[in-house]
């Protein structure tokens, strides 16, 4: 199968997934499945990113991938299987290892293990984003949570120094 190399134009070009998307008036989770080889880039999509970018020669930009192994198998066994039951502990390249090991690579399928690797590099940089987004709530949190204590520590000074106030013109503050 042959597909566009979008994510190389891409690249090459400096320009974001969330741009192109836009310019195609796509999402940018269907741009993503189409750079992975998900789902076909339809044909009117592929001329306008040619034009867009004014490529003359597209099969400059075109990869050739005759098998692609199915990625929700690959990450079904990743996952699921019991070769990775604690694959939380592994590093990125210790996954990465794996992965590639556990694929069939033929000589004319080089071009796939860059391809997973590309999506497993771009896999974690979001978990990366959204612990970091996480974290920061946390501290968000956190810091609200330190400054009510501050404001409830200020209001039981303030009703002690009020209590000492009333009891020193001999008012019984509970009675009141």
């Amino acid at each position: 199968m042959k597909i566009l190399d979008i994510l190389r134009i891409r690249k090459e070009r400096n320009v974001t997934q969330k741009a192109i998307a836009d310019m195609l008036n796509i999402t940018q989770s269907f741009l993503s499945n189409i750079e992975s080889g998900r789902s076909p880039l339809p044909d009117d999509k592929r001329q306008k990113i040619l034009d867009y970018f004014d490529i003359k020669n597209p099969e400059e930009y075109t990869i050739d991938i005759p098998a692609l192994p199915n990625l929700k198998n690959i990450q079904k066994s990743f996952i699921g299987g019991n070769r990775f039951n604690d694959y939380s502990s592994l590093s990125l390249p210790e996954i990465l290892k794996e992965i590639k090991d556990s694929l069939t690579v033929r000589p004319d399928d080089t071009k796939e293990i860059p391809l997973i690797k590309d999506m497993l590099t771009d896999l974690v940089s979001s978990q990366r984003k959204r612990i970091e987004h996480l974290e920061n709530k946390v501290e968000i949190a956190q810091e609200k949570a330190e400054s009510l204590q501050r404001d409830l520590m200020a209001s039981r000074e303030e009703i002690w120094r009020l209590r000492h106030i009333l009891a020193r013109h001999g008012i019984d503050f509970d009675k009141t």
